[in-house]
């Protein structure tokens, strides 16, 4: 059994982690670019609020939800053999997140716009078929 108790291994079981999201969201972006604007899934409104500001700030929460697992950070540094590296560490990571956050929802948004048949999570407006069965 693996047990994450040393830098080390955490280190392995993130690296496993980080493919086993990269490759499926590359997958699932890559079809909601083919299929956006085509006769069954139209394109809808690419304005930067739509007609509902409540939206954006649901969009905004969402965000900020997603970085509340900073908590464990505080946990992870005594593990650090140079703990002075922590600060460069979270910043790091931090902006890997933000830009992963920022760049996949808007390459999205900018092809389907707020089309009715888009939803969240990203994976249930996939097309029938390999990637959604």
């Amino acid at each position: 059994m693996l047990q994450a108790r040393t830098m080390g291994n955490i280190g392995l079981l993130s690296v496993f982690g980080v493919v086993t999201l990269v490759v499926p969201i590359v997958l699932a972006v890559g079809q909601i670019l083919s299929i956006a604007g085509t006769e069954d899934y139209p394109r809808g409104d690419t304005r930067m609020f739509g007609t509902d500001p409540l939206l954006a700030i649901v969009g905004l929460l969402s965000i900020i939800f997603a970085f509340a697992g900073h908590i464990i950070f505080f946990e992870l540094i005594d593990e650090f053999r140079h703990q002075s590296d922590f600060p460069k560490a979270l910043f790091a990571s931090q902006t890997a997140i933000l830009l992963v956050l920022l760049i996949l929802p808007s390459i999205v948004y900018a092809a389907a716009g707020d089309a009715p048949w888009l939803k969240s999570p990203l994976t249930l407006s996939l097309a029938p078929g390999a990637l959604r069965d």
